[in-house]
């Protein structure tokens, strides 16, 4: 094939670099690209690839790349890459087949390299991998001999922010400069070797919010940013646990589930206007409270779920435009509970996991312009149902796991466009493949499923992943190492290809 672009001959390239000039000053470079060396001049503004004659192109590469832990009979639980095709061990931290459970407690993209805890003769540490050169280092010795067990990581304020442990002072909050390489100590919240155990690290207002236990103030909110420090927002006065969490930013508030002075486990916000800790809703009354949770932003309104004994545990919403907290949808009346969970925003509808008095646990939607919930399908009639989990879109549709009896625990897909549910059966029959969606990586769906390729009964967790539109098992490929006994630990963990040089 020939390049179409090698046949055109026109004036030399300076002056055709000077014409551009001159008419895209001049505002007439419409006109010059009609005229008859208009070709031309496109090839002068996009040249195109100077050393393909029009031959096939190499493939694009890939924008992401996944960091996750894994496990093989050589070498055990290590740190591994896949680029959508090729599994790449990152060594073996933990010589031998010995594990070094990396990235059993997540991986963090922070200053051009990726941060994971993993366990050596240094004991469970502060570990990096530099994306650029295929290193794997020890950031920091926290723990001496011992284990510090870094965890929580959160990039805030161009720092790496985690929780750990040392002997002087417990399990506190501590951060990592890249540019100067140094591990410091936030703060010793329960002085000397006491733990304040902080976790729930989230960002927002500039500052850095947080649960800990404090000795005197009991398991609360804190917040710390570099001009004030830490401080603390006693929410339960006293010894009382306020036990803040499931943290979200909305309204310009932050909303969380908090235990309050008189009230169980209810509704709050922060508001960064005032910096004060609201109560909400006190939706039910007393202890032990509604326990709010599964908070999802749909619609303009906060929707949630949580618990009164008029209602049962109910799909709610708090609407800002009033401050209101409502019933969305009562499925089981009189104080019983549909159980909702699993929520998630997709196709313009919330969808979550509920059960009626007629279907047991399944996957149902919930639609904002009609106030009415749908039953997605009756996977497996009864009162159990097929109890759905691990939601993800893609391509259109949307996929999770769920039970059925003839089946098993495999991989399901829901396409709004039709209204049918597809099953995936990875393991044939009525044993479970344990199918659940890991991710999409560069377009496609990274499924974690077990299987059993040499029919001996034992069923191996692998990682599979489709090639393109998805409309059965066979549009997925296994992937696996040299080995062929590469099992997937932890969850991927997705960067940025332009980190590797």
């Amino acid at each position: 094939m020939v390049n179409d672009k090698a046949k055109r001959a026109g004036p030399p390239s300076d002056v055709l670099d000077h014409l551009i000039e001159v008419h895209t000053k001049n505002g007439t470079l419409d006109n010059l690209l009609d005229s008859g060396i208009g070709a031309v001049i496109e090839d002068q503004m996009d040249p195109g690839d100077p050393g393909d004659p029009g031959g096939p192109t190499d493939p694009e590469p890939p924008a992401q790349i996944a960091i996750l832990g894994g496990s093989t009979a050589a070498e055990g639980w290590e740190a591994w890459t896949f680029d959508g095709q090729t599994l790449t061990p990152l060594g073996d931290i933990n010589d031998g087949a010995g594990s070094s459970f990396a990235g059993r407690t997540g991986f963090i993209e922070y200053a051009g390299s990726l941060y994971f805890s993993a366990y050596d003769a240094s004991g469970y540490e502060l570990r990096s991998y530099d994306p650029a050169t295929g290193e794997v280092a020890l950031v920091a010795e926290i723990n001496g001999s011992g284990s510090a067990s870094p965890s929580d990581f959160i990039v805030y304020d161009d720092t790496l922010f985690f929780t750990a442990y040392d002997r002087a002072s417990g399990y506190e909050l501590r951060s990592y400069d890249a540019q100067t390489g140094v591990v410091s100590l936030v703060a010793d919240i329960a002085d000397g070797s006491s733990s304040s155990y902080p976790e729930n690290l989230f960002a927002f207002d500039g500052k850095l919010f947080f649960s800990a236990e404090d000795p005197d103030a009991g398991l609360e909110l804190f917040s710390y940013d570099p001009v004030a420090g830490v401080v603390l927002h006693d929410i339960n006065q006293g010894t009382g646990w306020s036990a803040p969490q499931g943290f979200i930013e909305f309204d310009g508030k932050m909303f969380f589930s908090a235990t309050g002075d008189g009230t169980g486990s209810e509704l709050h916000s922060y508001d960064p206007a005032t910096g004060e800790v609201s109560l909400v809703a006190d939706i039910y009354a007393g202890n032990p409270g509604s326990s709010p949770q599964d908070f999802v932003v749909y619609d303009g309104k906060l929707f949630f779920t949580a618990y009164d004994p008029a209602n049962g545990s109910e799909l709610r919403y708090y609407d800002p435009a009033d401050g209101s907290v409502s019933v969305a949808a009562e499925l089981i009346s009189g104080g019983g509970s549909s159980y909702p969970g699993n929520l998630m925003v997709f196709d313009e509808k919330l969808f979550f996991t509920a059960m009626d008095g007629a279907t047991g646990l399944e996957l149902r939607s919930y639609d904002a312009t009609t106030n009415e919930v749908a039953l997605i399908a009756d996977i497996a009639s009864g009162a159990e149902g097929s109890a759905p989990s691990g939601l993800q879109a893609h391509d259109g549709k949307l996929y999770f796991s769920a039970t059925d009896p003839d089946t098993g625990r495999e991989l399901y897909a829901y396409d709004p466009e039709t209204g049918t549910v597809d099953a995936f059966d990875f393991l044939e029959g009525s044993d479970s493949s344990n199918a659940e969606v890991a991710g999409v990586l560069n377009g496609e769906l990274l499924v974690y499923a077990s299987v059993d390729p040499d029919g001996d009964g034992v069923a191996d967790s692998a990682v599979f992943v489709s090639e393109g539109p998805i409309t059965s098992v066979e549009d997925f490929a296994r992937v696996d190492d040299p080995s062929g006994t590469f099992q997937p630990m932890t969850d991927p963990y997705l960067f940025d290809a332009g980190l590797i040089a």
